[in-house]
């Protein structure tokens, strides 16, 4: 799983492996370096907390996707 992530001013791509239970979002990197998150899912919003900090994330649409988009033509 990739996980790319911006407050506006930093930028953090996080790609590994990854698990979760109910309460915890963990990856794990190529690097062996473990991020824990927790996360809470409300509706269509997925709430990541790490450091104190929230970010929500939205459900998106596959028809809004234009990778699902190119997929779909071929």
């Amino acid at each position: 799983m990739t996980l790319d992530l911006s407050d506006g001013e930093n930028k953090l791509s996080l790609s590994g492996e990854y698990f979760a239970d109910e309460k915890r979002l963990t990856f794990v990197t190529a690097e062996q370096t473990t991020i824990i998150f927790s996360y809470v899912l409300e509706g269509e919003k997925l709430l990541l907390t790490y450091g104190g900090k929230t970010m929500t994330f939205i459900k998106d649409d596959e028809k809004n996707d234009p990778a699902a988009e190119a997929a779909e033509s071929k």
